[in-house]
């Protein structure tokens, strides 16, 4: 006798659609209740209905994908990981598995292909790395993906990406507070347009706020602990000769070259936050081991990797709606790197 989608239901004490989601493989319902009404299915003999185990596997789900371009920022010390897990849990929660995977830019056409042809429904694409000249690589890509920790403006596509801009004001803000009228910035040396963002943000609100930020008081360091904390001591070693006023606050592109940059200041005789402030950007485990603890700007790391998944399941479901992009709010974290302005320094 032939067993219909209500039949089962029945049997089973749920849902016609639950059972429909369960068959067809598609999402809705949570991976642990898929998986269990799976295995009450295959002990009633009827798991003819459903596909093998590896076709559901793969009919549901979503690839994370990490594209390196130079693998700087991803090789030392990567956010990216600290995100993984809140996009797992949020995957689970509409039934997807994750699965993770690089894609470097001389493959990535390569890649994608077998991405989709393993049947993968989606992916989230972690950009931190991209220029504008690798988002093309994407852009006739046959399945649902959004854009994730990066912003291209001029593309329409789904982007979950920081809002840079309001962290850079609101620390502003706080630090004017605290007396501050000259500014620094440690930037990396690898091309990160979040970085750019930051740094492009600065130069607006010093202006608004009129405080003095000149183009020589940028410091560019490699994008390493080792090579950060080096050049910076040579930096400093070199304005101590000239005799210049340095500023009495540094901001960094993120807590990874902040805290090398700060050790270095400490190594040359400056105390923190008494002579010089230093803030970072992301909020990651170090800022809270360091001596002192870092002043930073912390991302919302379960919003920030929770959006990005709703906004790829949004697309799934809906895919005529219009491009969206989710710019996520960052919260000020003050620590100890942080503190009154000192009379005017010099080296």
């Amino acid at each position: 006798m032939n067993v219909t989608g209500k039949d089962l239901a029945k049997l089973l004490g749920v849902s016609p659609s639950t059972i429909s989601m369960v068959i067809n493989d598609k999402p809705g319902i949570s991976a642990e209740k898929r998986n269990e009404i799976r295995a009450k299915i295959k002990e009633l003999k009827y798991d003819y209905l459903l596909k093998s185990d590896i076709e559901q596997k793969n009919s549901t789900s979503i690839a994370f994908v990490i594209f390196k371009r130079e693998g700087a920022i991803l090789g030392e010390s990567p956010f990216i990981s600290l995100l993984v897990e809140p996009v797992s849990m949020q995957l689970r929660k509409y039934g997807y598995n994750m699965v993770v995977t690089y894609i470097e830019k001389d493959s990535a056409v390569t890649k994608i292909n077998e991405l989709i042809a393993g049947g993968c429904s989606g992916f989230i694409l972690d950009a931190v790395e991209m220029q504008e000249d690798d988002i093309v690589l994407f852009e006739n890509c046959s399945i649902p993906y959004v854009v994730f920790n990066n912003n291209f403006v001029n593309r329409d596509i789904d982007t979950v990406c920081i809002h840079n801009a309001q962290g850079m004001y609101k620390a502003l803000l706080y630090l004017t507070g605290l007396g501050h009228k000259h500014v620094g910035y440690i930037r990396s040396r690898s091309p990160i347009r979040s970085f750019d963002e930051r740094l492009e943000s600065l130069h607006t609100y010093c202006q608004k706020f009129g405080l003095r930020f000149d183009e020589r008081d940028i410091f560019t360091l490699p994008y390493s602990q080792v090579g950060a904390y080096d050049e910076m001591g040579k930096k400093l070693d070199k304005l101590k000769v000239e005799g210049r006023d340095i500023p009495t606050v540094f901001f960094a592109d993120n807590d990874i070259i902040c805290y090398p940059a700060m050790r270095a200041f400490q190594e040359k005789g400056f105390a923190i936050p008494e002579d010089i402030s230093v803030i970072g950007f992301d909020d990651r485990p170090l800022c809270v081991t360091s001596v002192p603890q870092i002043t930073t700007l912390r991302i919302p790391r379960y919003t920030f990797g929770a959006s990005a998944v709703d906004l790829l399941v949004r697309r799934i479901r809906n895919p005529d709606l219009k491009p969206v992009t989710i710019q996520i709010g960052v919260e000020l974290i003050i620590r100890s790197s942080t503190g009154p302005v000192s009379p005017k320094i010099s080296l």
